[in-house]
C-alpha cells in the first residue's frame, strides 16, 4: 500500500468482502505497506481503507502489486477542508507534517503552514523564524530558495507535505540549524498567472507589488516575474557609555547619544527562467534574476559628553545618505538518472553584486560653535561563481550513498574616500574546495546516517594602500555528522551529532571601516578566523508533541566587540573578533492541540542558556537563561475564512556579549479566499501593543555599553493576491546561498 507520494501506508485496513459486500476477514498493513489476507473465494472483493484517503475496492483477481490511495475531500460548512487533523511523524530521520488530505489545506498562506512546524514561529510579513534564532534553509521541490518572496505565493492546497531536518548533514557546509523541505503537487499545463499587492501602514507607508507568469505547453515551462517594493522604516536609538578603566575612567567620562533614523528602500526586481524534463531520466533548467535597490536615509543625532562630572561638549549631527546596489544572478542545473539506482545532479551559480554609497554629515558643537562637514564615498564590486556536483547511488535495502563537492570563488574589491582622501583600497580573493560523502541505511523501524565533509579554503585580503596589512590565509578542516532515528512504540526519536563552520563575511573582514559620528567609529578585522562548531541534539515526537534538546560548543566564536578610542575623548570603537569559546544549551518544546474541527491551539516554549568566554577582554557575562513562550490560536472557519490570534513573551537573556531585555508581542491575522480560492484578501495587525524594542547591556574592555532601540513595528498590513492556474517553480537549487550570504 502506497500513498500519493509512493510512500508506504502503515496501519491501512485491508478488508476481504463477498460479492454482496459482506465482511469475510481482514488485516492491516505493516511499516512497509505490506499486508497478508487469506482469500479462497475468486469472486471476493478487497477494500482498502485509510483515514483521510479515498477508499478503493477491487476484485481479488485484479489487485495490482502496488495499490495507491489518493487523499479524500470532506466538507465543513462551506469551507473545503481536506482529510483529517495532521499528525507529526518521522521518516528517514526527518520530521514530517502531512498537508494534503488534512485540515492544514485550509490555512491562509504558506506562512501559516510553516508555523505548524515545531520550533518555528511567525515573523510578521517576513515569513517564519526559529524560536532559538538559528539559521535555516528552505527547499521547494528540491530547489533551495533565496528569499521568502519566492514561495509566498504558494497555495496551501497545492502542498503535499512539509519535512524538517533538525540535524543537517555533510551536504550543508554552513551554520545551518535546520532545513525545511516543501513538496507540492504537479503543476498544471497552459498559462499560469499570480499577482500580489501589499499595503502596510504605521507612521509611514510601505507597499510592494509582484506579478508572475508562466507557460507550460508540454514538458518545458517558461516563466517570468516582475516586482517592485518600497519599504520605509523609522528607528529610534539611545546609547549610554561609561568608561570603567584607564584614563577615560579617571576622567569619569560618559557619553549619552540619542539617534533617530528614517530610511527608505526601493527595489525593482525581474526574473526569467526555463524548465524542461524531456524524459524521466533527464531534467534541466536555468534562471536569471535581477534587482536594483535604491536606499535613502536621513538621521538626527544628539551627543552629550561628560568629564569629571561636568558637561564637556554637546554635538548635534544631521546626516543623509543614499546607495545603489544592483544584483545579477544566473543559476542553472541539470539532473540525469543513468540507471534506476544512479543519479547525477549539477548546480551552477554566478552572482554579481555592486554597491555605490555616499554619506554626508553636518556636525556642530553647541558649546564651542565649531561646525564641520564629513563626507564618505564607498564603491564595491564582487562576483561569485560556484559549481556543486552530486552523485547519488541507491543500494536498495542496503542504503543510499551520496558523493559530492563544492567549488567556488569570490573576487572583487572596494574603494573608500573620506572628505576626498582615499582611506581604503582593497581587493578580496576567496576560494573554497569541498568534498563530502554521506551514507544512509534503514534498520527496520530505524534509520542511520553518517557523513563526512572536507573543506580547503583560502582567504586573501589585499591592501593596496598598506602592503604590510595584506593578509593571506588558508584553512583545511574535516567535518563529520551522524544521525540515528527510529520508532519506540508511539514515539519517534532522532539522535544526532554534527560539526560545521561559520566564515566571516567580507563586510567584517574589510568593509566595515566607517566613521559613524564624532565619537563612534566602526572597524573591520582582516584577521578574523572561521568559527568551528560542534553540535549534539536529541528530538522526540509523540503525536502533536515535539521536544528538542540541543547543545552547541563553539571555538573561535565571531562576535562584536567595543573598546575606548584612545584618540578621541569620550569616543569608542566597535569592531569584531574571535572569542575563545562558547557554550549554548537549548530545550525547545511545542504542542499542537486540535480542540475542535475548526480551532487549534498551538503552544511553543523554549529554555536557553548561552555562555561566551569574554575573559581576555576583561568582560563580564551575566548568567541569564532565556525563557520563551508563544500561544497561537488558529481558527479555520466556514466560507474560507482563516483567523490567527497570537501572543509571545521572551525573558531577559544573553545574546553573545549582550544582556537583552524582556519583551512581548501580540498580533492578529485574518484571511479570506474568494472565487474558488483564486482571490485572497488578508489583513494583519502586528505588534498591537507597540511593545517591540530591546535594551542591550554589556561590559567589555573597560567600557560599559548600553543600547536601547525602538522599532515602529506596530502596523496594519493589507494584501490582495490573485492567481490563475498554477505557477511553475524552478526545480534546481541556488547552491551558492552560503557564499552569496558572505558577500
Amino acid at each position: 500500500m502506497l500513498d500519493e507520494n509512493r510512500q508506504p501506508l502503515q496501519l491501512c485496513n485491508v478488508l476481504a468482502l463477498t460479492a454482496d459486500s459482506a465482511l469475510v476477514t481482514g488485516g492491516i498493513t505493516d511499516a512497509k505497506g505490506a499486508y497478508s489476507v487469506s482469500i479462497s473465494d475468486s469472486t471476493a472483493l478487497v477494500r482498502f481503507v485509510y483515514v483521510g484517503y479515498q477508499e478503493q475496492t477491487l476484485p481479488v483477481g485484479q489487485i495490482p502489486p502496488e495499490v495507491v490511495l489518493l487523499p479524500a475531500d470532506v466538507e465543513i460548512g462551506q469551507a473545503s477542508v481536506q482529510g483529517t487533523r495532521p499528525q507529526l511523524k518521522m521518516k528517514g530521520g526527518l520530521v514530517e507534517l502531512p498537508v494534503l488530505g488534512t485540515s492544514l489545506t485550509s490555512r491562509g498562506s504558506i506562512t501559516d503552514l510553516l508555523r505548524q512546524l515545531p520550533g518555528f514561529v511567525g515573523s510578521g510579513d517576513d515569513g517564519v523564524r526559529m524560536v532559538n534564532g538559528g539559521s535555516f534553509l528552505i527547499y521547494l521541490n528540491g530547489r533551495k530558495i533565496r528569499s521568502f518572496d519566492e514561495i509566498r505565493q504558494l497555495d496551501p492546497t497545492t502542498v503535499k507535505s512539509l519535512k524538517l531536518n533538525t540535524a543537517p548533514g555533510a551536504k550543508y557546509g554552513s551554520e545551518v540549524a535546520a532545513v525545511i523541505f516543501i513538496e507540492t503537487k504537479a503543476r498544471l499545463q497552459g498559462l499560469s498567472t499570480y499577482a500580489r499587492a501589499r499595503l502596510q501602514v504605521n507612521n509611514r507607508l510601505s507597499h510592494s507589488e509582484n506579478i508572475r507568469l508562466s507557460y507550460t505547453p508540454g514538458k518545458t515551462s517558461y516563466y517570468g516575474e516582475l516586482g517592485y517594493s518600497d519599504e520605509r522604516t523609522t528607528e529610534e536609538k539611545v546609547f549610554d557609555m561609561a568608561f570603567t578603566q584607564g584614563a577615560q575612567a579617571a576622567a569619569q567620562a560618559t557619553l549619552h547619544t540619542v539617534q533617530a533614523e528614517y530610511d527608505r528602500y526601493a527595489e525593482p526586481r525581474a526574473v526569467l527562467g526555463i524548465e524542461s524534463q524531456p524524459s524521466d531520466r533527464l531534467g534541466f533548467g536555468g534562471r536569471y534574476s535581477f534587482s536594483h535597490e535604491w536606499s535613502y536615509g536621513d538621521s538626527q543625532e544628539h551627543h552629550s559628553a561628560h568629564r569629571y562630572g561636568a558637561l564637556a561638549d554637546t554635538v548635534e549631527n544631521s546626516g543623509s545618505g543614499h546607495a545603489r546596489e544592483p544584483r545579477h544572478q544566473l543559476t542553472a542545473y541539470g539532473r540525469y538518472r543513468f540507471t534506476d539506482n544512479l543519479e547525477f545532479t549539477l548546480d551552477a551559480d554566478f552572482y554579481l553584486h555592486t554597491q555605490n554609497r555616499t554619506v554626508s554629515n553636518q556636525e556642530r558643537s553647541l558649546l564651542t560653535g565649531v561646525q564641520q562637514t564629513f563626507t564618505m564615498q564607498k564603491a564595491t564590486r564582487h562576483q561569485l561563481w560556484q559549481l556543486t556536483p552530486v552523485f547519488e547511488y541507491s543500494f536498495g535495502d542496503l542504503g543510499t550513498l551520496e558523493l559530492g563537492g563544492e567549488v567556488n570563488q569570490i573576487t572583487g574589491g572596494g574603494l573608500q574616500a573620506e572628505n576626498g582622501v582615499t582611506t581604503q583600497d582593497y581587493a578580496n580573493r576567496e576560494r573554497l574546495v569541498a568534498g563530502f560523502a554521506s551514507y544512509s541505511l534503514r534498520l527496520g523501524e530505524w534509520s542511520a546516517e553518517i557523513g563526512a565533509r572536507y573543506e580547503y579554503a583560502a582567504s586573501d585580503v589585499i591592501n593596496h594602500l598598506a602592503s604590510s596589512k595584506t593578509v593571506h590565509r588558508h584553512y583545511s578542516n574535516p567535518f563529520a555528522n551522524a544521525k540515528l532515528s527510529g520508532t519506540i512504540g508511539p514515539t519517534n526519536h532522532i539522535l544526532s551529532f554534527t560539526s560545521y563552520t561559520r566564515r566571516p563575511s567580507l563586510w567584517l573582514l574589510n568593509g566595515a571601516d566607517v566613521r559613524s559620528s564624532a565619537y563612534l567609529r566602526q572597524e573591520s578585522n582582516p584577521y578574523l578566523r572561521p568559527t568551528l562548531y560542534y553540535r549534539a541534539s536529541y528530538n522526540i515526537v509523540w503525536s502533536g508533541f515535539y521536544l528538542e534538546l540541543k547543545y552547541t560548543y563553539g571555538r573561535g566564536v565571531i562576535s562584536y566587540t567595543f573598546r575606548p578610542n584612545p584618540d578621541v575623548p569620550n569616543g569608542y570603537i566597535v569592531g569584531s573578533d574571535n572569542f575563545p569559546s562558547s557554550h549554548d544549551f537549548q530545550v525547545t518544546a511545542s504542542l499542537n492541540l486540535p480542540i475542535t474541527a475548526w480551532y487549534t491551539l498551538d503552544l511553543t516554549g523554549m529554555f536557553g542558556y548561552n555562555l561566551l568566554d569574554v575573559r581576555k577582554y576583561s568582560g563580564q557575562m551575566r548568567h541569564l537563561p532565556m525563557l520563551f513562550a508563544k500561544v497561537d490560536n488558529q481558527f479555520t472557519l466556514p466560507y474560507d475564512f482563516y483567523l490567527s490570534v497570537e501572543g509571545q513573551y521572551t525573558s531577559r537573556r544573553m545574546v553573545q556579549i549582550f544582556a537583552v531585555s524582556s519583551g512581548y508581542e501580540a498580533a492578529v491575522y485574518l484571511s479570506k479566499w474568494f472565487m474558488k480560492r483564486t482571490l485572497q484578501l488578508s489583513l494583519r495587525a502586528n505588534d498591537i501593543f507597540a511593545s517591540a524594542g530591546n535594551t542591550y547591556l554589556a561590559d567589555l574592555n573597560g567600557l560599559r555599553f548600553g543600547f536601547s532601540e525602538w522599532l515602529y513595528t506596530r502596523y496594519l498590513s493589507f494584501r490582495v493576491a490573485w492567481k490563475f492556474n498554477r505557477v511553475k517553480e524552478y526545480n534546481g537549487r541556488e547552491a551558492a546561498e552560503e557564499a552569496i550570504g558572505r558577500m
